[in-house]
């Protein structure tokens, strides 16, 4: 009976060891070894070449190159040290290997290809405290675009960092990155940046902003929703009136508001209190009013103008 009881216990823990599922809260990263990263070429290196994670993410690395590859933690010039912290062994053409971060705690991670000495990168724990911003402006941008819009990214970062190198790091939710933006900040160590949403899919995005040395990390999400744009009929008539100079400047440029509110336009913020909008612009409303161009060239030609400081409201 003992014996049927024992058997019992070591079985039933067996089947929880089984189910029992992994955390699924963390994302799962993708690093990429791109074709050509076995040439020694400076500006060939890891894709991002500075990771940000969070904890229980795990992070692959992907081998498009044309032969094997073998990450290890540590750097180059202390071979001894390498592999303390994680190793992925080879890593053959076409092939990926992937490490889990629950152990990984520190600030940061170097790492290098054993192969390859000369690739080189860096894993940074986003929540930990010397990666966390100096300044709450790292990142201003708005909660919701459409697509099509083009979103415009800006901030501003503490002055130490004026003139130094930056990435931003766009995210699909909840994992896949779409693009990687590198400049360096200007003399005010401000920085804007443009992502183009045609190429797209509606979700939810998370931007990541990584720069300085020690590294630093500032994140903002926003939602990207589909196109749609239907402009109310009493619109036209307005754009009508506009167009042959029975309404005023002033009064159209509430209407530009009055779409910006209804999320038909997606504008910059600008300071200007003048409403200035060039005569020749009128041309545009009138083929609209006509039915000669459509709601969505119309919208979209409006909202660059806007943006790009030609039209002011």
């Amino acid at each position: 009976m003992r014996v049927f009881v024992i058997a019992t216990l070591v079985a039933a823990a067996m089947l929880l060891s089984y189910v029992m599922p992994v955390d699924a809260s963390g994302k799962n990263l993708e690093i990429t070894i791109p074709n050509g990263a076995s040439v020694q070429n400076e500006l060939v290196t890891f894709h991002p070449e500075i990771l940000p994670f969070d904890p229980h993410d795990t992070i692959t690395w992907k081998n498009k190159d044309n032969t094997v590859h073998s990450v290890t933690s540590g750097i180059p010039a202390h071979p001894d040290y390498s592999g303390i912290f994680f190793k992925t062994g080879d890593i053959e053409s076409s092939k990926s290997s992937t490490i889990g971060t629950e152990n990984l705690t520190n600030f940061a991670y170097y790492y290098f290809c054993q192969i390859h000495p000369w690739m080189t990168g860096k894993l940074v724990l986003a929540t930990a405290p010397e990666s966390l911003p100096e300044t709450v402006n790292a990142i201003v941008a708005e909660k919701e675009y459409r697509k099509g819009t083009d979103i415009v990214i800006t901030g501003t970062v503490a002055s130490d960092f004026a003139k130094t190198p930056y990435q931003l790091l766009v995210y699909q939710y909840p994992d896949r990155l779409v693009d990687v933006l590198d400049a360096k900040f200007d003399d005010d160590a401000s920085y804007s940046q443009t992502i183009q949403t045609d190429g797209l899919v509606a979700s939810k995005y998370t931007v990541r902003l990584v720069y300085g040395l020690p590294t630093q990390i500032a994140t903002k999400t926003f939602e990207l929703s589909e196109t749609s744009t239907s402009i109310p009929k009493w619109i036209k008539n307005e754009a009508r009136w506009w167009a042959s100079g029975t309404l005023p400047d002033s009064e159209f440029a509430k209407t530009i508001e009055h779409l910006a509110k209804e999320r038909i336009l997606t504008l910059q913020k600008n300071d200007s209190s003048a409403s200035i909008i060039p005569t020749w612009f009128k041309v545009n409303a009138g083929w609209w009013a006509e039915g000669r161009i459509t709601d969505s060239e119309f919208a979209k030609g409006l909202q660059y103008l806007v943006n790009a400081g030609i039209v002011q409201i």
